[in-house]
């Protein structure tokens, strides 16, 4: 069984998203973000709490990228 992650800019899914065996977890770090994948890992997804807005990120070639802010 795989997971597909759908890109914000594109509203396609992405073909290189990490499968459910690669996602073994959710975790939370201690600045309140929280992961789908890990901290490290490229495609991983990142999001959390701003200012009553919700950011998600996504890692791209080791850098963490903004995709989407839902706004308050």
């Amino acid at each position: 069984m795989s997971i597909r992650i759908l890109d914000f800019d594109d509203g396609f899914s992405s073909a290189s998203a990490p499968t459910l065996a690669e996602l073994d977890s959710i975790a939370v770090s201690i600045d309140g973000k929280y992961y789908i994948g890990d901290e490290i890992t490229d495609n991983s997804w990142r999001w959390w709490l701003a200012d009553g807005d919700i950011q998600f990120e996504k890692r791209i070639a080791g850098t963490w990228t903004r995709k989407e802010t839902i706004e308050e």
